[in-house]
């Protein structure tokens, strides 16, 4: 499996024999996995009517689905992407993928992590998903998500339970204001060849807040903080 700038590329064998080069314009190593699956399917049941080619052709024109390892910047010369992950096992997975794609093209760029967690539920993932920032990234920025009627920095705390070794304050940041810390983490990105990943709201163009929402989306915020850059020169 190969990382490039635009998507994922493999080859396929399948046992006929056959083999082939695979593009996907989508990021993940689960969609790799996804796309052998619709592959066999495909074949199985449809190869009195679909060619191997025809099929792989139809999974080339797949584009990233919003917020779902959606890439906002690439290269510029940071890089950002939003994902839905909110469970430790997603986050895990999404920061895996993230540190595949950096050694692929900036091995000594550094993976920023900005998440929260929802309030009013779940309060068992919360450390398990601060032990998992602890475990793959290089710098934390612990955030709020939905907080609804939870006390936004007492979330915070139980994430920061779950880590267990002492880090230092160049490692990680608590800000409470999601828009702040995604400006944070573009901050400390900017004159560096950085990943930046988003987690745990994805596509949502919401925020809870108490008994309220607020127009809120992580794709937007970015697109805004980097078009200020961008004005002033970064």
């Amino acid at each position: 499996i190969k990382y490039s700038l635009n998507g994922i590329n493999y080859i396929i064998t399948i046992p006929s024999g056959e083999t082939r080069h695979v593009h996907l314009n989508i990021f993940g190593e689960y969609n790799v996995y996804n796309s052998l699956a619709c592959i066999a399917t495909c074949l199985t049941t449809y190869s009195h009517l679909l060619t191997l080619d025809q099929i792989i052709q139809s999974l080339e024109k797949f584009e990233t689905v919003k917020g779902r390892f959606e890439f906002i910047i690439c290269c510029k010369p940071f890089s950002v992407v939003v994902d839905y992950a909110h469970t430790s096992d997603a986050l895990e997975r999404t920061m895996k993928n993230g540190r595949q794609w950096l050694v692929e093209f900036n091995k000594n760029s550094r993976l920023i992590i900005v998440f929260g967690c929802g309030g009013n539920k779940d309060q068992l993932k919360r450390p398990l998903m601060g032990h998992v920032a602890e475990e793959n990234a290089d710098i934390i920025i612990i955030t709020s998500d939905n907080p609804r009627q939870e006390n936004p920095q007492s979330i915070i705390d139980d994430i920061l339970s779950g880590i267990q070794q002492k880090i230092d304050n160049n490692r990680l940041y608590i800000e409470l204001d999601r828009e702040k810390a995604i400006h944070l983490a573009m901050n400390l990105a900017k004159n560096r060849n950085d990943l930046i990943i988003i987690a745990g709201k994805g596509h949502e163009s919401t925020q809870i807040l108490a008994d309220h929402s607020i127009q809120f989306s992580d794709q937007e915020v970015v697109k805004n903080k980097y078009k200020q850059m961008m004005q002033n020169n970064f």
